[in-house]
C-alpha cells in the first residue's frame, strides 16, 4: 500500500490506495478511471509496496500511455522513499513511470542500500531525460541518503535547476570529483553533505568556487570534513553548519576546521557547530571563531570545570560576543559510559553567573550542571553569597534548559523548600527575563514537584517586577 496525497488549490484529500494483482483484463474504460484519478496526484510518499503486481497491469499502463503519449503523473511534484525495506523489489519497475512525471521538483530518496542504488542511479538517469534540456528540468530539492556512488552521482550534472541539495554517503569513500560537478551548478544554494564516520581519504587540492551557495552543512568525521572545508570557497555563502565526530585526544583536525571555516566562507553571518567528542575540549579549539559564532552544540562524555572555565571564563579573556544559542551536552553508550568527575572538578550551577557574563547576547542556553540532589548545604550558600555580592543582571536569555547532575548519590531525594527558593533566586538574579524553564535530572519524576516549584517562584517574582514598573509608570493625562 501506498499514501498519496492530491493538492487541488486549497483542498487536500489523503487518499490510500491498494494496488493488488487481477485476474481480469485491463480495459480501456479501467485506464480512463486512472488516468482521472492519476492527473490529479500532487505527491507521491511510498512507504510500503509488497503487494505482488501482475505483468499485464503494468503493460496495459505503459501501453495505454505510449498509445497517448502521456506520462502516468503528470501533475506529480514530489516524490519521497523514507525507506526501501518495505518495497518489494519487482515493484520498483514503477520508478520509471514516476520520472516520466514532467512536473517532478522534489525527490527524497533515503535508506539506500547497495542492492537497491542501481535502480536510484537509473530512477534519476530518466527523470533526466524526461525533458528536453538539463535548463528546462524543473527539478530543484533532492536528497539522497545511503551507500550512492558515481552512477547516481554522475546524474547530477543534468539538473541545472537544482537549488537545495543533501547527499549523505555511506559506506565509500567521499568522491571529490563531485564537488567540481557541483560547483558548476547554476542554482545550487542550499547544500548538505554528510560522511561517513571513518574515511580512507584521499585529499584534494583543489579548491572549488560555489558562486551562488548561501547555506552549506557539512558534517561527519573531522578529518573528512577538514578536507571538504579545504576544497570548497563560498563568496556568498551567508549560513554555515559543522558537525565533527571526533573520537580522539588529538585535536587537531577540530582546530584546523575552525580554521579554515573563516576562509571559505569569508562573509558569513550565521554559524552553528555540532562537537561530538569522548572527553572535553581544550580552550583553543573555538578561539579562530568565539567572537563571531551564534550557535555551539557540545556533546561530550563528561565536562569539567577546568576546561569549561578555559572556554567561557570572562576573567580569562574568553568572550562569545555573538553568541545566541548553546547547548553543553552529556551522552553516555553501552561501551563508554558517562564519566562522572570528582566534586571538585564538577560544572557547578553557580556556573551561570560566567556564561551570563561572556555571553551577553545568548537567548537559549542548555547544559548539564552538577547540584546535590539532596539537601543544598554547601551550594546553596555559595548560591546566596553570589546574589547578595553581585548585581542583578537584565540578561536577555528566555529559553533556559538545566539537567542536574549529582554522581554522588544512587537516588534523588525530594528537595527541599528552602533549597528551592534559594535556587529559584540564584536564576532569576542571572537571567531575569527567561520565559521558558525546563529543569530535571536523570532520576525520573522524584523531584518534578521541587522543579515545579522553582519554575512557579521565577515566574512569580517576573510578574512582580512587571507590576511593580506598571505602578510607577507616570499615568497619562
Amino acid at each position: 500500500m501506498y499514501t498519496y496525497v492530491v493538492r487541488n488549490r486549497c483542498t487536500m484529500f489523503t487518499k490510500c490506495l491498494l494496488i493488488q494483482t487481477s485476474s481480469s483484463v485491463i480495459l480501456p474504460a479501467d485506464l480512463q478511471t486512472f488516468e482521472s484519478y492519476a492527473c490529479r496526484i500532487r505527491h507521491i510518499h511510498l512507504f510500503s509496496f509488497k503487494e505482488k503486481v501482475s505483468n499485464h497491469v503494468y503493460s496495459s499502463i505503459i501501453r495505454h500511455l505510449s498509445n497517448k503519449k502521456l506520462c502516468l503523473f503528470p501533475a506529480l511534484r514530489c516524490f519521497a522513499i523514507r525507506s526501501f525495506d518495505g518495497i518489494l523489489e519487482e515493484n520498483l519497475v514503477i520508478l520509471p513511470l514516476i520520472a516520466s512525471s514532467s512536473s517532478l521538483s522534489t525527490i527524497e530518496i533515503r535508506n539506500v542500500t547497495s542492492a537497491i542504488e542501481i535502480h536510484l542511479a537509473s530512477f534519476l538517469y530518466e527523470v533526466a531525460n524526461s525533458h528536453s534540456s538539463p535548463t528546462v528540468n524543473p527539478l530543484s530539492s533532492l536528497h539522497l541518503v545511503g551507500p550512492i556512488t558515481m552512477s547516481t552521482i554522475a546524474q547530477l550534472d543534468n539538473f541545472k535547476r537544482l537549488t537545495n541539495l543533501e547527499l549523505s554517503l555511506s559506506g565509500t569513500n567521499f568522491p571529490f570529483c563531485i564537488l567540481s560537478s557541483l560547483s558548476k551548478l547554476p542554482s545550487l544554494a542550499w547544500l548538505n553533505l554528510r560522511t561517513a564516520k571513518s574515511l580512507n581519504l584521499t585529499p584534494n587540492s583543489m579548491v572549488y568556487s560555489f558562486a551562488y551557495l548561501r547555506t552549506l552543512s557539512v558534517s561527519g568525521n573531522a578529518g573528512a570534513t577538514l578536507e571538504i572545508l579545504r576544497s570548497i570557497y563560498g563568496e556568498q555563502l551567508r549560513r554555515v553548519t559543522l558537525g565533527l565526530a571526533f573520537y580522539e585526544q588529538n585535536t587537531t583536525n577540530v582546530i584546523a576546521c575552525m580554521e579554515r571555516y573563516q576562509e571559505m566562507a569569508p562573509h558569513v553571518l550565521f554559524s552553528t557547530i555540532f562537537v561530538h567528542m569522548h572527553t572535553f575540549f581544550p580552550p583553543n579549539t573555538f578561539a579562530p571563531l568565539s567572537r563571531q559564532l551564534r550557535s555551539l552544540h557540545l556533546v561530550s562524555r563528561t565536562i569539567y570545570i577546568e576546561p569549561f572555565c578555559d572556554l567561557f571564563d570572562p576573567a580569562r579573556a574568553r568572550l562569545w560576543p555573538a553568541l545566541e544559542t548553546l547547548t553543553l551536552q552529556v551522552l553516555g553508550y553501552p561501551d563508554r559510559p558517562i564519566i562522572w568527575p570528582g566534586i571538585d572538578q564538577t560544572v557547578p550551577l553557580s556556573s551561570l553567573s560566567m556564561l551570563a557574563a561572556s555571553c551577553p547576547k545568548l537567548h537559549t542556553l542548555e547544559l548539564y550542571v552538577y547540584y546535590p540532589l539532596r539537601q543544598g548545604g554547601r551550594e546553596n550558600e555559595d548560591l546566596e553569597n553570589r546574589i547578595h555580592s553581585s548585581q542583578p543582571t537584565d540578561h536577555k536569555l528566555t529559553n533556559l534548559k538545566i539537567i542536574f547532575s549529582d554522581p554522588f548519590v544512587i537516588m534523588a531525594q525530594p528537595g527541599d523548600i528552602i533549597d528551592a527558593v534559594t535556587v529559584s533566586r540564584f536564576i532569576d538574579h542571572v537571567f531575569p527575563n527567561v520565559q521558558s524553564v525546563d529543569i530535571s535530572d536523570r532520576f525520573g519524576n522524584v523531584r518534578m514537584d521541587w522543579y515545579s516549584g522553582i519554575k512557579a517562584m521565577m515566574k512569580n517574582y517576573r510578574d512582580v517586577r512587571k507590576r511593580t514598573r506598571a505602578e510607577r509608570e507616570p499615568i497619562p493625562h
